[in-house]
């Protein structure tokens, strides 16, 4: 994500929304390159935040923008955490 990608002329809802939509980018590359990340809980968390819940067996309707702006946190910050992890395994 670049740092122009902060959205401020969006409300906050639509801003989270935006950046669930990007977390799902980045989950799908995570998915595609299993070599990457090597934790599949993490990558069940990751789902469970960016997807709508839709089930009955599955409401958590009053705890979904908390939920997403986590998802969308750690979905942020972890990318960081890979990249960082490259760079020191490439020295």
């Amino acid at each position: 994500m670049l740092e122009a990608d902060i959205f401020k002329d969006m409300h906050n809802d639509d801003t989270l929304w935006a950046y669930m939509i990007h977390a799902n980018f980045s989950l799908e590359d995570w998915r595609l390159n299993p070599a990457r990340v090597q934790d599949p809980v993490l990558i069940q968390f990751f789902q469970m935040g960016i997807f709508d819940w839709n089930e009955p067996k599955n409401c958590l309707h009053q705890t979904t923008p908390a939920m997403c702006h986590a998802t969308a946190m750690g979905t942020h910050l972890f990318e960081r955490i890979l990249t960082v992890e490259e760079k020191v395994h490439a020295v």
